[in-house]
């Protein structure tokens, strides 16, 4: 016997609901960091690009970082 829930099969069932909503939360949370991270490395390349483009030396202007 369960001390919380009076028995067994209903202690089973709840704690297989519990895994069983973890797994889901956790998958569901790990889609949205991939995307995330997706985003965050797309806009970090990008501003990189920018930034070497901008930074770039030129005839007209001397590079900005020695």
């Amino acid at each position: 016997m369960d001390e919380w829930t009076g028995g067994k099969s209903e202690s089973l069932n709840s704690r297989k609901r519990l895994v069983t909503s973890m797994k889901k939360y956790l998958s569901e949370n790990a889609v949205k960091s991939a995307t995330e991270m997706r985003r965050y490395r797309l806009l970090s390349s990008r501003n990189e690009r920018l930034f070497k483009y901008l930074t770039k030396p030129t005839r007209y202007m001397p590079s900005l970082i020695s």
